[in-house]
């Protein structure tokens, strides 16, 4: 079993050397994509897409065509470029987007709801550890000015009043956090359509959201989950960082849940998009992250102590069914 997992950068150091070495320029910034356009929407219900596909054989269906519900999908940094932000005709960026962001992620969505996914002018990815953070702050406004647009359009053009799930990882779920925080908090209509929010890979808390609070169950609805992945191994300190987010075990969906036996988890992804193999991780949440069992994972990755990129893989199985699940308890309580 391979996990998708990329190489991790070893220091700090090396991020900042390769940050964008110029101050964000407002006048030099790519162009504003259009969203009418279709080749601005990485997935659409409307097109055959990487977010409909399923690993042959696992028996799973995408049910977009049946679903009552939406996802919206806000994809994670998929570029490494030396600009602060990507052009969204960027073709390699595109690819990446399509080939990991949308098969390994938004594809477990597809249970639950029509995927909706937009390109938008991301940050680059060095843009997170430069010491530059004016600079760094213009950058995520212009990438959360797209996600808004592309939001916007969906609701006028595509919503028809239909309930919603917010999904995004990393900087999906920074951006994520930021949508929550201006439709759905609890003053907005549109809070009672929020089904649930996806966004691990980011700290998020209540404050941040709005007042969207962290789910309690796996049952709730109109609230967010959130985790941060890290091995047992080692006990590695996750950071100051991740101290104001807070934990939702993904396994048993538990605010800043307890420790899950091996034979609750529903399933990890593999790296090749082939097979799901469950009963593999025991999960607890620890000082705001998520800690995790390695020792059935194979080597090198039983001796990872980040998995920042794996926190959907590791657990797609999870979120898929209850994704589902909470789609229909938010059916039931509406009807």
């Amino acid at each position: 079993m391979l996990l998708f997992f990329p190489l991790l950068l070893s220091a700090g150091s090396c991020r900042v050397w390769r940050a964008p070495r110029v101050p964000f320029d407002a006048s030099s910034t790519p162009p504003a994509p259009d969203y009418a356009q279709p080749g601005n929407w990485a997935a659409t219900p409307f097109a055959r897409d990487n977010a409909d596909t399923l690993p042959a054989g696992s028996g799973l269906i995408d049910r977009q065509k049946s679903a009552r519900a939406d996802v919206f999908y806000i994809h994670p940094t998929t570029y490494h470029g030396p600009r602060w932000n990507a052009a969204v005709e960027d073709a390699k960026t595109r690819e990446k987007t399509t080939s990991k962001a949308l098969l390994f992620q938004a594809a477990t969505f597809n249970a639950a709801g029509r995927v909706f996914a937009p390109f938008y002018r991301q940050m680059t990815y060095y843009g997170f550890f430069g010491k530059d953070s004016a600079s760094r702050r213009q950058a995520v406004r212009l990438a959360y000015s797209d996600v808004r647009a592309a939001f916007l359009y969906y609701l006028k053009h595509w919503n028809k009043g239909r309930p919603l799930i917010i999904a995004g990882h990393s900087q999906g779920a920074m951006l994520g956090q930021m949508l929550l925080k201006e439709f759905f908090n609890p003053q907005e209509a549109l809070n009672k359509k929020l089904i649930v929010a996806y966004l691990p890979g980011w700290p998020v808390n209540e404050t941040e959201t709005g007042g969207v609070p962290p789910c309690r169950t796996a049952e709730d609805i109109r609230c967010f989950v959130s985790w941060n992945t890290f091995s047992d191994r080692g006990r590695l300190r996750a950071g100051s960082f991740y101290d104001k987010g807070d934990c939702v075990n993904p396994v048993s969906w538990e605010l800043e849940g307890g420790r899950t036996p091996l034979a609750e988890h529903k399933g990890a992804l593999d790296g090749k998009f082939k097979k799901i193999y469950p009963e593999i991780i025991s999960a607890v949440c620890e000082d705001h992250v998520l800690r995790i069992s390695t020792d059935k994972l194979p080597f090198p990755y039983k001796y990872t102590r980040v998995f920042h990129v794996a926190d959907i893989n590791l657990f797609w199985m999870d979120i898929r069914l209850n994704a589902a699940l909470r789609s229909k308890v938010f059916q039931k309580a509406n009807n």
